[in-house]
């Protein structure tokens, strides 16, 4: 009886294993997600942990080895996403193992993979490659500043000896492929790529107006030359950058070759896209974004709230137009406070006051309408600025300017205090002066 019982438990057991290997896997393991808790040894999130926490311990020879394998495995599965994050993470270690100059270590690097992978991840490498060349240009520009033009090929040169404008042509060149693949883009998402950026929390609060990867990427080259755009490249119509967006897409911007151009041309092309897909809240968000630029080129305010007020007229029925109303009210306050003996603006945070007000009612959920509770808060608060002489002579009447602001009964009174006491005051921070005051003369 007992050999029959092992018999018939051993029927059993390969019988359990071969439906185990005939049952189907029901929860796969992806590699561009999460990985399956069940595996963990071996899943990319594990894996990552060990990277980082090695780090963490100043062991980068461990965290390269984790590095290596993640490598290894990304290479293996055929997964081009987690194989570009070993690559661009390998920065990292870098900066901690390469002695010298570990930012060029990195760039020769990165450089070496460029036409590995499909034209979407290889776009991606571009723009990171881009990124880290103006990068290392940020970080040295008060050598590179300094330096002359290399005849001949620079690739074999130091970087810390090329000039300014061998810089902008890479960095040009590279976003300029980053940018090529535009149908593959267009059809890749966003929110699938994020692995491969530790600030995706960052990212998030954006996810809704970059779904593509093409606005993803549009934008971030367009932050880059936003940012390096100069008042000295302004130049032709200028009055027409201030259009509706469907008339200025069709805009000639001409052939200039300089930072602002080619932003204003990426806005062009991000436009162009959300009108011809009909997504509005994108196409808000592209659209206010290009006047803010617009108006940190040309200071022109009063244009920069007439193009916002046509905008959120386009769209009155869109939340997005509280936001709209918010950026323009805190335009015109700022206005009036570069200009506050200018009575053209008197009334301006008044108006600011009443517009954020109507806001608020009609979009009382909305981002827009949070940030008109913070502008009107600002409107509202109570200020008091006193402007005296900070050297009195004897026996003179002593001048002082009296400005307030929501306060109906403002007074003073003189209090005389030892040199100790007034180095005390006068290292204290205004608001803190002020605070003791306040709460000494309340009812």
């Amino acid at each position: 009886m007992k050999r029959t019982g092992i018999i018939i438990a051993t029927i059993i057991l390969v019988a359990v294993g071969v439906l185990a290997f005939a049952m189907p896997n029901r929860n796969p393991i992806n590699p561009d997600t999460p990985d399956n808790p069940k595996t963990p040894k071996n899943n990319y999130e594990t894996m990552w942990k060990k990277v980082k926490e090695n780090l963490e311990k100043d062991l980068p020879e461990s965290a390269e080895k984790e590095l290596n394998a993640i490598e290894e495995k990304a290479s293996k599965d055929k997964n081009q996403t987690q194989l570009l994050k070993t690559w661009l993470y390998r920065q990292n270690i870098m900066q901690i193992t390469v002695e010298e100059d570990p930012d060029q270590a990195f760039i020769q690097y990165i450089e070496t993979k460029v036409g590995q992978l499909d034209e979407v991840h290889d776009a991606l490498l571009h723009e990171e490659i881009a990124k880290a060349y103006a990068n290392y240009l940020d970080g040295n520009d008060w050598r590179i500043n300094e330096n002359l033009p290399i005849d001949g090929d620079i690739s074999k040169v130091e970087m810390k000896y090329w000039d300014k404008e061998s810089f902008k042509t890479r960095i040009n060149q590279y976003y300029s492929e980053a940018l090529k693949p535009v149908e593959a883009l267009k059809k890749a998402k966003t929110a699938d790529f994020m692995v491969l950026y530790e600030n995706k929390n960052n990212n998030e609060d954006y996810i809704e107006y970059e779904a593509s990867l093409f606005e993803f990427m549009f934008h971030r080259v367009a932050n880059y030359y936003q940012i390096r755009s100069e008042d000295n490249d302004i130049a032709g119509d200028m009055e027409a950058w201030w259009l509706p967006a469907k008339d200025f897409v069709k805009l000639d911007l001409g052939d200039a070759d300089n930072a602002l151009i080619k932003c204003l041309k990426i806005y062009q092309d991000l436009l162009a896209y959300n009108l011809k897909n009909n997504n509005e809240d994108v196409l808000i968000f592209n659209d206010f974004h290009r006047f803010e630029f617009v108006r940190s080129l040309l200071k022109k305010d009063t244009q920069y709230q007439a193009a916002m007020e046509d905008l959120k007229a386009q769209h009155k029925d869109n939340p997005l137009s509280a936001e709209i109303t918010s950026l323009i009210a805190r335009s015109m306050m700022n206005q009036y406070e570069s200009n506050s003996e200018d009575s053209t603006y008197f009334d301006n945070y008044k108006k600011a006051k009443a517009m954020c007000e109507e806001a608020i009612a009609k979009f009382p959920k909305s981002q827009g309408a949070k940030n008109c509770q913070s502008l009107i808060k600002r409107i509202e608060e109570p200020q008091i600025d006193i402007t005296m002489n900070s050297v009195q002579l004897p026996n003179e009447a002593i001048p002082v300017v009296l400005e307030y602001k929501n306060t109906t009964a403002p007074y003073y009174r003189i209090v005389k205090v030892s040199e100790k006491e007034l180095k005390k005051l006068s290292d204290m921070r205004k608001a803190d002066l002020a605070r003791p005051t306040i709460a000494s003369t309340a009812p």
